[in-house]
Parts: structure tokens; sequence; C-alpha cells
């Protein structure tokens, strides 16, 4: 075995790359700050790269290491923003320019804290007054100096809890930032500056930028992207009903194929789908099908495996793009998918939807679209019906599905809830008000701010919380809520109990609630519940289940039925299950006996940022009346919840994923 050579420089600096040994001269000009590899002057180009003038796109990496790295916050209108700012520093930290013209502010080794384009995104740039010594040239070794760096930072680059002031420019929403960067030399403080600072030309892009044209003409300049809405568009149902600005957000997060990878490996979600439409081949099979909000493509995929004649997919974001050329590039899918971008309530989309189909079914033209065999979807929400696209899927169904013989896929849901008891969760819920309700909050620096306590626990208690629970806190049979997606019929309220002997004719599946997208926007949900054990009732637990179907002529269940389901114990979805916690203000919940029956009302209304506002009355039934002329107690406890802004609890616990015993129940052994 040979003897090792013996270490003749000192090993790297923990976490940074190795890097070449400088074994040739390096082209002058890179600075010391420079820590790649070296190039040799020998370069058929070298002559030439001498003679240039010094440019923000250099051809090599560009390092300074930073003492600092801090990022005052810009949002504006939110108490969490404003005034603030984040301490990034972990050593070693570094600005680097890369060859792209990119800057980098890298912290800890590698971590990303920033990325912009230097000659478009960099606004300005000045020395911090306490360190002016760095403009001066006189001073070269003088002490740590700090830069003020404002650029405007792609938003798709954005780390997720940074506050943003959000600008759009060409379609390409901007986010607003300002970093404060401390160097170990103000030489290296006034180098940087040199290289950050825009030139002339670039101050032209710049500018020209907010007129409407690009920045480069080259492949790397932001492209714009068109928009789902837009104030000039068409008046339908959506524009009617939806915010313009949430619906951007909407479209645009769904437009991520970071999102859409995170559906995809849903193994519960795409996996059931993919055996239902395959199990129904029957339903397919020489069908023209339509898939609402069509993301990714997969599910219209699906349905041209499974035999369709044409499907129509149809997405309103910018994921339409991908779709196209994920279908295009299969010869199996390319003639049989047709991918149009545009909502399902828009006319422009019917027509062009029925100008294809004049061209292959019909000599002349069509002006009945309600032409479709199938519709397939995928539009649940956290409490099944929140983002509101199940209304999308029941307007495609009106405009597009064949009054007779038509097919829904899901073709029902159901809503179920229960109480639960769960101490552990009610005690996080209260320490993340406890800042405000604590001994310390009546002296926080001479101020008494305990007097916003109640505000506070009111704002946490009215997070739903998503996350995966075990069903062994739940203290009653769920009750269950039924959604017929493919009949239309007006009813108002619903009422279920969790006693099936007591459950009434119109929440069994054989009356279930038949739905128009009007109906979701204002529901009201009624159950009685009989505790199966005693303990304190903390709030309600939702979940939700959808039913793949195509039922026999006399309605009763088809030979395939099949069921989605994100129930508590079952395969962990992506959705999870979402719990509302009650305040309880006057104790009532504290200690509910066995075989008591507790009465939920529950009420939700649509809001025209895609989501609801939830409101419950949770109220103890107890058997007899109050003695004449005794105070009575309260006996009800109420709450409210806004599903647009839930506490995403599994994102800080660990959650029940697939087990191998979930795995063999659900799937098989996939070992063998």
């Amino acid at each position: 075995m040979a003897r090792k050579r013996p270490r003749t420089e000192p090993p790297p600096r923990w976490s940074e790359p190795l890097l070449a040994p400088r074994s040739r001269p390096e082209i002058p000009g890179t600075g010391d700050a420079f820590r790649g590899v070296a190039r040799p002057i020998e370069r058929a180009d070298a002559a030439e790269m001498r003679e240039a003038k010094p440019t923000t796109r250099t051809t090599t990496p560009k390092r300074f290491h930073l003492s600092s790295v801090r990022e005052l916050h810009t949002g504006v209108g939110s108490a969490q923003d404003a005034g603030a700012s984040v301490n990034y520093t972990r050593a070693p930290a570094w600005i680097q320019f890369e060859p792209d013209g990119d800057a980098v502010v890298a912290v800890a080794g590698g971590c990303p804290v920033a990325r912009w384009d230097v000659r478009g995104n960099t606004v300005d740039v000045a020395a911090l007054a306490r360190d002016a010594r760095a403009e001066s040239p006189s001073s070269p070794n003088a002490s740590p100096s700090s830069l003020l760096v404002s650029i405007r930072e792609d938003a798709r680059r954005k780390r997720q809890g940074h506050a943003v002031s959000l600008n759009e420019t060409n379609g390409t929403t901007f986010v607003s930032r300002a970093l404060v960067l401390g160097f170990h030399s103000a030489r290296e403080a006034r180098e940087a500056r040199a290289t950050l600072s825009p030139s002339s030309a670039a101050k032209k892009d710049f500018d020209t930028l907010a007129d409407g044209r690009t920045m480069r003409d080259d492949d790397d300049a932001p492209k714009r992207k068109s928009t789902a809405v837009t104030t000039e568009d068409e008046d339908d149902l959506f524009t009617r009903k939806i915010d313009i600005g949430s619906a951007e957000r909407y479209f645009s997060y769904y437009a991520s194929l970071a999102e859409q990878q995170n559906m995809l490996q849903d193994r519960v979600r795409t996996g059931t789908y993919f055996t239902a439409i395959l199990e129904h081949r029957a339903a397919f099979e020489g069908a023209i099908v339509m898939d609402v909000g069509a993301g990714s493509g997969v599910l219209s995929c699906f349905a041209a495996l499974a035999g369709a004649r044409r499907v129509y997919a149809v997405e309103a974001s910018d994921m339409a793009d991908h779709c196209a050329r994920l279908v295009a590039s299969d010869a199996r899918l390319r003639d049989v998918v047709k991918v149009i971008k545009g909502r399902v309530e828009s006319e422009a989309t019917r027509r062009e939807i029925l100008e294809d189909l004049s061209k292959g079914l019909s000599k002349s033209p069509l002006t009945d679209s309600r032409v479709f065999d199938v519709l397939v979807s995928e539009p649940m929400g956290t409490m099944l019906l929140n983002e509101r696209m199940i209304e999308s899927f029941l307007i495609a169904r009106d405009v597009f599905l064949k009054p007779r013989g038509g097919a829904m896929f899901p073709r029902a849901a159901r809503m179920h809830c229960a109480p639960y008891e769960d101490a552990a969760l009610r005690d996080e819920i209260e320490n993340k008000a406890a800042f405000w309700t604590c001994a310390s909050a009546k002296d926080f620096y001479g101020i008494d701010v305990s007097v916003l306590g109640d505000a506070a626990r009111k704002a946490v208690f009215a997070q739903p919380v998503v996350d995966a629970f075990d069903p062994a806190i739940l203290l009653a049979p769920p009750a269950t809520f039924e959604f017929d997606f493919s009949r239309k019929k007006k009813q108002t309220l619903m009422t279920s109990e969790s006693s099936a002997a007591e459950t009434s004719e119109e929440t069994r599946p054989s009356g279930a609630f038949a739905l128009a997208a009007e109906h979701l926007e204002s529901l009201r949900l009624e159950a009685d519940f009989v505790m199966h054990r005693g303990g304190a009732v903390h709030g309600v637990a939702w979940w939700f289940d959808v039913e793949f179907d195509v039922r026999r002529p006399g309605g009763e269940p088809g030979p395939h039925r099949r069921f989605l389901t994100t129930a508590p114990g079952a395969p962990t979805t992506h959705w999870f299950q979402i719990r509302a916690p009650i305040r309880d203000e006057f104790g009532v919940l504290e200690r509910v006996e066995k075989n008591t029956r507790l009465s939920v009302a529950t009420t939700m209304a649509a809001g025209s940022d895609q989501s609801y506002a939830v409101t419950s009355r949770l109220e103890v039934l107890k058997a007899g009346g109050s003695t004449p002329g005794t105070r009575r107690e309260p006996n009800a406890a109420l709450g409210s919840w806004n599903l647009k802004d839930p506490y995403y609890r599994q994102l800080h616990w660990p959650q029940p994923g697939y087990t191998q015993a979930q795995t063999e129940r659900w799937y098989g052994d996939e070992t063998t």
C-alpha cells in the first residue's frame, strides 16, 4: 500500500468547495477575492480579455467574503414586516458574481439568501453613513464597511417567509428587497460596489423594462407570461365572483412545477385516479372527455390511455404550456389530447372547443356544447370546498356534459366531521399567543401589551389546523354529508346524525345533496353527536372522500365503485385533515360526559378570495330543562375560522406516512 503524501497546504474552510491549486498565473484583474479555478494566460482570447473593459458579466466567478448579512424588510401593511430586519449571518458568507451576470448572496457555506441579475435588477447601492470611509480611495485598509444594496428579485426565486413588496413588469413578478452586506475591508466594499452599480447602459435597460420592453434580446430575457384574469377580461361566472388579485395568485401558484410535483407524488391521489379511470375503461372508450383544471395533464393522459376518442385538457394557468409539451412528446397522446389554455367558465374557451369539435364530429358548426361523455377533474381543496374549484367542475357539467348518460369523475363527495380531544394541540395554540398573555407582557419595556392578549388568542384560534391525527382522539362517530356532483337540485340545508339509524333519507347515499354551483356560495351543515366517551371537546375535525363510479340504470352502484379518502388512519394525502379548534371562553366543553348529545351547526360562506369563512356553534344538549327561577348556565361555544389562513402544522411536526402495514393493505406487497 502506497504511503500517503504529506499535506503541503491547510485544508479548505468548512463547507467551502475544494478548489484547484493556482499552478499558473491568473488573468490580471480578477483580484484577491477570486477563489475559483485559475484560468491560464495562454488562452487564445487572453489578450482580448486584458484589453476589455470591466463589466458585470465576468467569465469566471468573483467572490467577496462577508462579515454580516442582514435584510431590511420592505413589506407594506403588515405588522410582521414593518420596520423589521433579519440577520442571516452564518459563516462562511459571501457575495459571488456569476459568469451569467447574476449576483448570489450565500451564508453557511453555500445556502443562498438572494440571487438577482446585477445588470437589470440592481436598483441602488450605497455605503452606510457610519461607513462613509468606504467611499474614499485614500483608506484602502479601513475597518469593516457595509453596503446597502436594493434589488428586485424574480418572485420565483423568493424564499418562503421573506417580507415582500411586489411589482410586475412584463408579466414577471418581482420582489423588492434591501440587503445590508458587511465586508471585511473597505477595499472589498468599494470593489463590490463598483461591480454592483448599474452602468448607464444597464440603467437604460432598467428604464425601458418599465416601459414594457424586454431587458435583453437573448434567451435569458424574462418572457411575458399570459394571465388567466385581466381587468379587460370578459364578464363570466368566474370574474363576477372572484377577486382578480386572488385569481392571479391562485393561477400563479398552480403554474409551478414544484406544486404539481407535490400533487403528483401523492400516491393515494394519483394512484386512485389512475386505477378508477382504467377500471371504468368502458366509460372512456371512444368518448369525448374534458379534464377541468388539467394542471400538468396527467388525468388527460390517463383518459387517453383508457381509450378516449378526444380529450380536452382545460387549464387556465401557465401550466398549460408544460401540459402541451408533455402531450406532444408522446405519440400515444398527441393526436388525442388537445390543450385549451383558458378558464372553463369563459365563452372564449367554449368557442375554441366547439370549433375543434366541429372539425372532428360534424361537417356543420356545432352550437350546443353539451356533447361530452365524461368530465374528469381533481377539484378538491382542504375541507373539500376550499379554493372553490368544485364550482368550476359543476359549471362545466352544466355547459358541456350530455344531459343524459354523461359521467363525472369523481361522481360524488362526502364530508365527515366529529368532535375531538387534543390537549397537546390546544396548549400549542395557546402558546402561540403567550407573548401577549404571559405575566411579562404587562411590562414590555414599560408598556402593558397584555391588553391585546384576547385579540391574539382569538387570532390563533381562528386558524384551522392542517395535519394528520390519530382517529383515537375523536369523541363520537363522525357525521357525514354527501354531495352528488352529477345531479342538480335546489337545497339549502343539510342535516346529518352520527347514528345510522337516525340518518334522514336526504343524507343517505340514495338521497345525496345534489349540487349547483350557486349552492356552494353558502352552506349550513347541522349534525348531532352522541359521545362514545367522556372528555374535553377541543374542536371539530373534518375530512372528506370522493367516489368514482358509473351508476347502473336503476341508480345502484356499479361494479368498480372506488373511493379516494383523506380519513384519519388511512394513508396520508397531501390534503391531510383539517381541525377547527374552539376557544370555549365559558368552559362549556371542558368536560362532556359519555352518552351526552352534542349539537354542531356549521355555516360556510364563500368569499371572493376563493376560500370560505367558517363558523360553528357547539351546544351540549342536556336532558330536562332548567328549574324555574334559576339562572341558566351557558351551554354553547362559538368559533370562527378562515380557510384562507390555516396553520400548516404538518410542516412543524412529523406526520404519519406510508407505514409498511398501510402499504401492504392498500397496495399489496410491492417487494414481490
